[in-house]
C-alpha cells in the first residue's frame, strides 16, 4: 500500500522537529530556529513547532512574542501529552517572571484526560509531577490531583507519583487521605528511608492530631538519619561538630540530612559561609541510637550545641545524657547546655534590667494546664497591665506571638495558648515615620557587631526573605532604609552612639553564652528597648539575593567567627 501524502508530510515534519530539538539542547538557535519555520510553512498550527520557536525567542528577550507563539500552541495541542509539555513549560516562564495573574489564567484552563493507552515514560512523568506541582501553586488543587491519579493508573505503584498525590491532598487539606497515601509510599519503599517522606507523614499525622505518631516518627528520622558529613579536604584546618536534638519534620522537604540539619540559624549559615576553610559535620542527639553514630564522623576540634532553648532543655528528662555526651569530646563548646538552661526569656530580663539605660520589658511565665480560663485571666491582670505580648515558650521569628489590648482578646489569646506561655510587656516604640524598627547585634566571643537593621509599618519585625515578598517590595519601595542600614552596620557608634555599644558590651557580659544575637532599638532618649537576646537566630544575611545588605559587615562578622574558631582549638591544641 502507498502511503499517503499527508502521512508522509508528518513524517517529515516529526524528523524535522526530532532535529530540531537536538539543535535547540546544543544551543544552535539559528538553524534550528530555522527548521522550525520550515516546519510552520507547511503545518502552521504544529503545537510543538510553536513551543519550541518560543523558546528560542524567549532566549533572545522577545518575551512579548514568545507568548504569543505559547499561547497559540496551547491552542492548537490536541494531544493530551503535547498540551501538558507546553503548559508545563509556559507555566514555568510566567511564575519566573513574577506574572502570577497568567500563570493562574492559564493554570485554570480545561485539561483533558491522560491517554490511558499511553504509558508516561520517565521524562513524560517527570514533567507531570512537576505540572501539577505548578497547578497547586495556582491554587488548582483538583485538576492537579486528577492529572496525577490519571498517571497513576497506568504507573502502578510509582512511589513519586503516589507521594506526589499526597502532597496535593495535604494542600487540599485532606490529611487523613495524605497520611494513608505517605504511609503506603513508606511501606513501598522499606527498607530504603527516605528524610523528606518522613516529614510528609509527621505533617500529615499533625493535621489529624496524632501526636503519638509525630514523636514516632520524629525518632525513626533521628535513629535513621543521624548524621551529615562530607569528606574533609586538605585546606579544612579545623574539624566543627554541630549538634541539634531531633530533625525539624515541619518544614523539611528534601531528601537528605543536609537538608534537615544545616538551616535554621547561624550554624547553618557559618557552614555556607566557611565549608572551603572548616570541616563541619552534624548530629542528631536526641537518641541513642543516633548518639552512636558519632563513631562514623570525625573528631571534632570544636562543638557547637544548637539545642540552646532553655524552655525546651528545661523539660527534656535526657539532659544529663546530651551534657555528658558533649563533655565525652574534651574539646571547647560553644553553647553547653548547662549555660543555655539559664537563658529563658525570663531569665534574661532578670539578667540584664539593672543595666543603666536598658529599657527591658517585664517577661512573665504562666501555664494554662489544669486551670480555667477565668482563674489564668484573673492570675495575669493581677500581675501584667494592658498591652501585652502574649506568646509561646518556643516562639521564633514572631511565630506564636500577639499583642493583647484588652479582656476579650485575652480570652481569645489563651485559645491558642495551651500549656505554657510568656507575656511580655508592649511598649510602643513606633518612631516619627510612622515605622518600628529592630537593629541586630551578633556576639561572637568578645566581639559585638551591628549586623541588621529592619524596619516594618507592623510591630513584628521581619527581614526580607525570599519568602516574604510583602517584605521586599516593601523596601524596594523605601530604598532610604536600605542606605540608614549600611550606615549604621558601617559605623554604629557614630549612628546608633556610644552609649548604646557600652550598653550592648554589658549585655553581651551579662548572657553566658558565646555566640548569640541581641534584637533592639534605640529610642529617642538615646536608651537600649530590648526584645530579645537567644542563640537561635540567624546572624549572617538572610536576604533575598536580589536586596542588598550590608556586605561589610557581614564580612566582619565572618572574620569574627574565623577568629574565634581558630582561637578556641589553638588554645585547646
Amino acid at each position: 500500500m502507498m502511503m499517503k501524502k499527508t502521512d508522509t508530510a508528518a513524517s517529515v515534519a516529526a524528523n524535522q522537529l526530532q532535529t530540531a530539538k537536538v539543535l535547540l539542547s546544543s544551543k544552535n538557535f539559528t538553524r534550528a530556529e530555522q527548521l522550525l519555520k520550515e516546519i510552520l510553512q507547511v503545518e502552521s498550527k504544529n503545537p510543538e513547532a510553536l513551543d519550541l520557536l518560543a523558546k528560542i525567542l524567549y532566549l533572545r528577550d522577545e518575551k512579548k512574542a514568545a507568548r504569543n507563539l505559547w499561547n497559540q500552541s496551547l491552542k492548537h495541542a490536541k494531544q493530551p501529552e503535547v498540551l501538558f509539555s507546553n503548559l508545563h513549560t509556559f507555566l514555568h516562564v510566567l511564575r519566573k517572571e513574577g506574572n502570577l495573574e497568567a500563570a493562574a489564567k492559564h493554570a485554570s484552563m480545561k485539561l483533558p484526560e491522560w491517554p490511558q493507552n499511553h504509558t508516561p515514560n520517565k521524562q513524560e512523568r517527570d514533567r507531570i509531577i512537576d505540572l501539577a506541582n505548578l497547578l497547586a501553586k495556582s491554587g488548582q488543587y483538583e485538576s492537579a490531583r486528577n492529572l496525577l491519579e490519571q498517571i497513576a493508573t497506568t504507573l502502578h505503584d510509582d512511589v513519586e507519583v503516589m507521594a506526589s498525590i499526597g502532597i496535593i491532598q495535604m494542600l487540599e487539606e485532606q490529611y487523613t487521605e495524605a497520611l494513608e497515601t505517605f504511609t503506603t509510599v513508606d511501606r513501598a519503599i522499606q527498607p530504603r528511608s527516605d528524610l523528606s517522606l518522613l516529614a510528609r507523614i509527621y505533617q500529615a499525622a499533625a493535621g489529624v492530631g496524632n501526636p503519638e505518631l509525630m514523636t514516632s516518627i520524629a525518632e525513626r528520622a533521628t535513629d535513621e538519619h543521624p548524621t551529615h558529613n562530607i569528606p574533609k579536604q586538605p585546606e579544612h584546618s579545623k574539624s566543627i561538630l554541630i549538634l541539634y536534638g531531633h530533625p525539624d519534620l515541619s518544614g523539611t522537604t528534601q531528601a537528605d540530612e543536609r537538608g534537615s540539619q544545616f538551616k535554621g540559624n547561624y550554624p547553618g549559615q557559618l557552614r555556607e559561609q566557611l565549608a572551603d576553610e572548616f570541616h563541619f559535620s552534624s548530629i542528631f542527639t536526641a537518641t541513642e541510637t543516633s548518639r552512636n553514630a558519632v563513631k562514623e564522623l570525625p573528631r571534632p576540634d570544636l562543638i557547637i550545641n544548637n539545642q540552646t532553648n532553655a524552655e525546651t532543655l528545661a523539660g527534656q528528662q535526657d539532659l544529663p545524657l546530651l551534657c555528658d555526651f558533649i563533655d565525652s569530646f574534651g574539646v571547647p563548646v560553644v553553647n553547653h547546655p548547662n549555660k543555655a538552661l539559664s537563658t529563658s526569656r525570663e531569665e534574661t530580663v532578670r539578667l540584664i534590667r539593672d543595666i543603666p539605660g536598658v529599657i527591658a520589658p517585664g517577661t512573665t511565665r504562666f501555664s494554662t494546664l489544669n486551670r480555667s480560663r477565668d482563674d489564668i485571666v484573673e492570675e495575669i491582670e493581677s500581675q501584667v497591665k494592658y498591652p501585652f505580648i502574649i506568646r509561646t515558650l518556643s516562639a521564633q521569628e514572631g511565630k506564636g506571638m500577639v499583642v493583647v489590648n484588652d479582656r476579650e482578646s485575652l480570652y481569645q489569646s489563651l485559645d491558642d495558648k495551651p500549656g505554657n506561655f510568656y507575656t511580655t510587656e508592649f511598649i510602643e516604640s513606633r518612631h516619627e515615620s510612622g515605622l518600628f524598627r529592630k537593629v541586630r547585634a551578633a556576639i561572637v566571643g568578645d566581639e559585638v557587631h551591628i549586623v541588621r537593621v529592619d524596619h516594618s509599618p507592623d510591630w513584628k519585625v521581619h527581614g526580607r526573605m525570599s519568602n516574604a515578598p510583602h517584605r521586599i517590595e516593601f523596601y524596594r519601595q523605601h530604598p532610604e532604609l536600605l542606605a540608614a542600614e549600611e550606615r549604621i552596620c558601617a559605623n554604629p557608634s557614630e549612628e546608633l552612639g556610644e552609649s548604646t555599644m557600652h550598653i550592648l558590651e554589658e549585655i553581651r557580659k551579662r548572657i553566658p553564652l558565646e555566640v548569640f544575637g541581641i534584637d533592639f532599638d534605640v529610642t529617642s532618649d538615646g536608651e537600649i528597648l530590648f526584645f530579645e537576646a537567644n542563640a537561635t537566630m540567624l546572624l549572617l544575611s538572610s536576604a533575598d539575593k536580589s536586596m542588598p545588605h550590608p556586605v561589610e559587615a557581614e564580612e566582619r562578622l565572618a572574620s569574627s567567627f574565623r577568629r574565634y574558631i581558630n582561637e578556641q582549638t589553638e588554645s585547646n591544641s
